[in-house]
């Protein structure tokens, strides 16, 4: 039994400490494929409940902050006697703010499991008959380019259109991640995403199961978006997939 984690974020250390934990480490000797990915998505949610509760205090001195400031009026437009508070409050913001991506791998009784949330990315590396090395994705991106992420979105109520020629969905591009408070409790503040039913920017896996490892000689690849995007400024798109020669 093997476990792989990577994630990328401000908080990816939560996701490295609890998601060990909340999927039942001493337990998956005994769980069967089906049960794992049953279990998977409920160890996300926990991992993202904790980190929104580890933020509990910075929320209430946002609200209390808020308080203080008079309604209906931008902040921009607010007199220079605010303008301590003003700042205070976007420092709390920022540290509220954003999510991280994660994807988990586990081979469990010699079968491959890959539980995906966002852009981190999973490459399975495996050696043909001939002695190539066959480079196969076993994760799927969650970005504005998944047609079955736009079409979740659509179901929401969302202009799709409108979202796929923007990008990003809350400044990013993934459209799943961890955390991430302002997109999940405040979404209706953005333009784009106001009149979504409910939450857009969602922590749910999507999982890959059961792959048999079976004759298989090579290796697994767990990379965050980062890496593959740096890969890809310097050899061009869709080469961070690609097998390149040593030099």
């Amino acid at each position: 039994m093997l476990l792989q984690i990577v994630a990328c974020g401000p908080f990816c250390s939560v996701c490295f400490c609890l998601l060990p934990v909340c999927l039942g480490w001493n337990s998956w000797c005994v769980q069967t494929g089906r049960a794992l990915c049953s279990l998977s998505p409920q160890a996300f949610d926990v991992v993202e409940r904790s980190f929104f509760e580890s933020i509990d205090d910075s929320l209430a001195e946002k609200a209390n902050l808020h308080s203080q400031l008079p309604e209906g009026i931008p902040h921009s437009q607010l007199p220079q006697q605010y303008q301590k508070l003003l700042e205070k409050l976007h420092k709390i913001e920022q540290e509220i703010a954003g999510g991280t991506t994660a994807i988990v791998a586990l081979i469990l009784n010699n079968k491959l499991y890959i539980a995906n949330i966002g852009t981190s990315r999973a490459l399975l590396c495996k050696s043909t008959a001939d002695g190539q090395l066959q480079v196969t994705q076993v994760s799927v991106d969650h970005t504005t380019d998944n047609e079955d992420e736009l079409f979740r979105l659509s179901q929401l109520g969302l202009d799709v259109a409108k979202i796929k020629q923007c990008g990003l969905i809350g400044g990013q591009d993934s459209s799943r991640r961890i955390g991430d408070y302002q997109m999940k409790y405040c979404y209706s503040d953005v333009e784009m995403l106001s009149p979504a039913k409910t939450k857009p920017v969602i922590a749910e896996p999507e999982i890959h199961g059961g792959q048999s490892l079976d004759g298989v000689t090579g290796f697994l690849v767990l990379m965050t978006d980062g890496l593959y995007k740096a890969l890809e400024a310097a050899h061009g798109p869709g080469q961070a997939n690609q097998v390149r020669p040593c030099t």
